[in-house]
């Protein structure tokens, strides 16, 4: 069986029908207690990158379920002012049996410093945070907090 699944694995390869692509993302987090837990910014094109990101706090008392943050989002490069980050999160509450609610649309830039190969460290600042539930109020300039990114190679 194993050499059955072994000779069509290397069939198929042979004939081109898969193709093995690399993952090249780089992974950024913040060095100060606000912020998400990460993000990774995967590139789509040449210029746009996905973002996705996640922050979990975990329960303290048996009694709370876990909170939870999902960010999504495109780092594109805006004329005039340069890459930006353009993000919608998601929050789900500690509540047991919540759903996840719109949370906010935040635009933050990043300045980096290369410190070597694959690592960089720099400053975020959140230009607009605007948000998306309650008292729907907009921020500009809202907050500023270092930042370490590292870029990922596999394959």
């Amino acid at each position: 069986m194993k050499k059955q699944l072994l000779a069509v694995l290397v069939a198929v390869m042979a004939f081109g029908m898969v193709s093995v692509s690399a993952l090249n993302a780089d992974i950024q987090l913040p060095l100060s207690g606000n912020g998400f837990l990460g993000e990774i910014h995967y590139p789509v094109t040449d210029d746009i990158d996905l973002v996705l990101g996640l922050d979990v706090a975990i329960p303290l008392h048996d009694d709370a379920g876990l909170s939870t943050e999902l960010v999504g989002g495109l780092s594109l490069p805006i004329p005039v002012l340069g890459r930006h980050v353009i993000a919608v999160s998601a929050t789900k509450s500690a509540v047991k049996d919540s759903e996840f609610e719109l949370g906010n649309l935040d635009v933050t830039k990043t300045w980096l410093y290369e410190l070597s190969q694959g690592l960089q460290i720099g400053v975020q600042l959140n230009v607009l945070s605007v948000q998306l539930k309650g008292d729907r109020t907009i921020s500009l300039l809202s907050s500023v907090g270092p930042v370490l990114r590292a870029n990922i190679d596999l394959f």
